[in-house]
């Protein structure tokens, strides 16, 4: 039989003696079958312990030859288990660390939230540790591997968000460079406009006339006023007759005054 590392050869439990004994063959290929999952369960079936000949040394000798043969099996398991339960360990932490680091601040001030971190990335890894020569070899080696499926999962997705993160940067940082001036151009500024020319003193002493040949005096000169002609009303004072008051909207609530024939 070839070596196996950790059954036989250098450091095994089984030397290559003890395997010309059925017994332990039937234990070794068992144990490995088993405990490195090729198998999910195995019988280990040792024959002679009817005691028919009836001698105490016979007795012991086949309970001293079952007892290494469980013995066996719990040194393979410890082997194995030991370093799968650490490293079950370490790829729930460094699992957990990922998960963290994309927490935002606003999120991570949260003392719920800083609570269920500080369980995840050292509670969880040492109850693996701790708690894994309790529990099946199976479920040891489940969590390491979803533990490292997810870490390499988590990895490329949330490398595929940086990535995408950083090209919208360098596109809206393309975006600003390219609206800005260039360095040490003078900003641009629209002209001033001419100021109109005012037209305050530039009719002394002139005349100015509209089109129905009236003259319109200066705005400094004073205006002769007109004395009305005769038979014509004052304008002012017409308000007072009745066809000026003719026109004039009523108060409301006001009667109506009743004209005199």
């Amino acid at each position: 039989m070839s070596s196996i590392p950790g059954i036989t050869g250098s450091g095994g439990i089984f030397s290559a003696t003890d395997l010309q004994d059925s017994d332990f063959l039937a234990t070794a290929s068992v144990m490995k079958m088993v405990i490195n999952g090729y198998a999910g369960a195995g019988t280990i079936q040792l024959g002679g312990y009817d005691y028919h000949d009836g001698t105490r040394a016979t007795g012991e000798q086949r309970d001293f030859k079952a007892g290494q043969c469980i013995g066996a099996c719990l040194e393979y398991a410890a082997r194995v288990g030991v370093p799968l339960m650490i490293l079950a360990g370490i790829a729930t932490y460094f699992n957990s660390r990922a998960s963290v680091a994309r927490q935002s601040v606003e999120a991570a001030a949260n003392p719920q939230t800083a609570m269920m971190n500080k369980l995840a990335l050292y509670v969880f890894p040492l109850g693996v540790v701790v708690g894994g020569p309790f529990l099946p070899l199976a479920i040891i080696f489940y969590w390491f591997a979803n533990n490292i499926w997810t870490f390499g999962q988590q990895h490329y997705v949330f490398g595929k968000i940086a990535e995408e993160e950083e090209a919208k940067k360098e596109d809206a940082s393309a975006r600003r460079a390219a609206n800005a001036p260039p360095p040490g151009a003078k900003p641009k500024r629209p002209p001033k406009q001419p100021a109109a020319p005012s037209n305050e003193g530039s009719n002394d002493g002139a005349e100015i006339t509209d089109s129905s040949g009236i003259e319109i005096p200066d705005a400094g000169s004073e205006r002769p006023t007109a004395e009305p002609k005769a038979g014509t009303a004052d304008p002012k004072t017409a308000g007072s007759n009745g066809a000026g008051s003719a026109g004039r909207t009523p108060r409301p609530g006001a009667r109506p005054k009743k004209r005199k024939r």
